[in-house]
This record gives C-alpha cells, structure tokens and sequence, in this order.
C-alpha cells in the first residue's frame, strides 16, 4: 500500500471514528448505555483499525459516560425500587384499613372475648365504640338504618321476617371469626359490672372494669310493627340480640334503659323477650 494511499484510509477512519465521538457527546444527556456501547463498539472497528493515540479523548470520555450512566442507572432504580415499595405500603394501608370493618381485637370478660364496636353493615364492624351501627331481625343478614327514611342494606327489603326460626350460622350478621351472643353470655356480662358512661356524647353503658371493658351504645330501635323508629331522646335504651332460639315468634334479647327525667338506670342489663321482626343492634363475641 502506497503512502498516500494510506494517508487516505487513515483520514476516512479518522472521519468516521470523529462523527461516532460526535453522536456520542450529543447524547450524553440520554444516559443511554446500550447507545453508548454500540457507539464505542463502531469507534473501535471502523475499517478494523484499532483506535489511535488521537481518538483516546474519545475512549476516555466513554469511560466517563459508562461511569456516570451507571451510576444513574443504580439511582434510577433504587428510584424504582423505593416507589414499588410505597406503592405496596400504600396497598397494606389500604388492606389495613378494609379489615379494620371486618377485624376487632375485642376484649376478654369473665372468660368471653366481646367486640368493642357494633355490627354496621351485615357482615362489618363500625369505626368507633360508639358509633350505632344497623338495627337487624333477629337472625337476619339485612341492615337497616338507625334513621328515616327507612332504608335497608342490601337495598329495597322488605320489612317482613325472612329467616328461620331456628338460628342459622349463614344468617348472622356479625362479621367472619365473629357470633351473636347467647343469653347466657349477655348475663355473664352483666355479672361483671357496670357504670353509665358516655362517650363523644353519646349515652351508652360501660360493662367491665379497667381495660376489660365494652362500651354499649344505647342505639335506637325499630318496632315490629311496620319498623316504627323509637324515641331515644328522654328514655335512652339499649337493645342487643342474642342468639337464644325463639318460642313462636319471640325471642331474647338484652336491654338496659334509663329514667325520663334524671337518667337513673332502671335496668342496667337484662333480658326479655320480644318480637323476631323487631330491629336491634348487634354486638359480638369471637368464635373461641
């Protein structure tokens, strides 16, 4: 090969090389490193001539670049990482706050673990102590509402006694791991002691001592007959289901009220029997 023969090879090899040195910087801001080592891969063949002492900037400013890339790289996915894991958190928050419907610690009373809240929708707890919840038929999975208009979870119910007469495990309201109490129980309960209380202005009864203890809310109810909602503004009463089987169309449930005038208990805790139609809270025990 002749001089200025190679003279001129080297200059093509030396135009090439430059323009891929070229495209390089250009897209340095991309932090492409697939890009950046094809490039470096054309700098070193272009004619199958190695790399001379004049193109070793461009050699060293692809080191720099392979550096940096990677180093955004690892950023960019520790980034990654770090929004993938609050993104999880935010979905245990979020379980977190579904099964606190569902869930409830309860405390334990003469040897029975009661919930601390009341049966809000068939099937959940509500938020806070309390709070009132839905009234229910003895036995039944429809909720109705603790004000009017009437209205019933699921919606359009009719209000007639739809369950059987005998009590059946699919029919109550309490969520999963949760029952109706059995007479015995409420009474058990009651053996244990109790104070009037209020809390967040709602008038209720404290049963247990220390942080053995349960708030019952004295939560309206409805009649029988025809749902009629009761007036507990001078009389507040407390009704709670359980789960005794019925005599012809009554059953028991607990109960405790108070004076018209001074809010003396009449009955701090009792059970009668009443109508199988009529809408009472519920409160739970575990299934233990």
């Amino acid at each position: 090969m002749d001089k200025r023969h190679k003279e001129k090879e080297e200059q093509i090899t030396s135009e090439k090389t430059g323009k891929t040195c070229e495209a390089v910087r250009a897209g340095r801001n991309n932090f492409n490193f697939k890009t950046y080592k094809k490039m470096y891969k054309q700098v070193k063949k272009v004619n199958g001539t190695p790399i001379t002492e004049a193109h070793e900037t461009c050699k060293r400013f692809f080191v720099f670049v392979t550096v940096v890339g990677l180093l955004f790289a690892g950023a960019f996915t520790a980034c990654d990482k770090d929004e993938d894991k609050k993104d999880e958190d935010k979905k245990v928050d979020e379980k977190v706050d579904e099964n606190k419907k569902v869930h409830d610690e309860g405390v334990v009373i003469n040897g029975v673990r009661w919930a601390t809240i009341n049966v809000g929708t068939p099937g959940t707890f509500v938020d806070k102590p309390e709070d009132w919840g839905m009234l229910y038929h003895w036995n039944s999975k429809i909720g109705w509402s603790t004000t009017d208009p009437r209205t019933s979870i699921p919606n359009g119910s009719s209000w007639t006694f739809s369950s059987s007469y005998t009590w059946q495990i699919a029919n109550d309201p309490c969520p999963p791991g949760f029952r109706t109490p059995t007479e015995a129980e409420f009474l058990s309960l009651r053996a244990a002691g109790s104070e009037l209380a209020t809390v967040n202005g709602i008038v209720g009864r404290r049963y247990g001592s220390g942080t053995n203890s349960i708030f019952l809310p004295a939560v309206v109810s409805r009649n029988y007959q025809g749902g009629t909602l009761s007036d507990n503004t001078t009389r507040p009463r407390g009704t709670y289901w359980t789960s005794a089987e019925p005599d012809r169309n009554n059953t028991r449930y607990f109960v405790f009220y108070y004076d018209d005038t001074s809010n003396a208990p009449v009955v701090t805790g009792t059970t009668l029997s009443g109508s199988l139609i009529n809408g009472f809270s519920c409160r739970c025990v575990a299934q233990e």
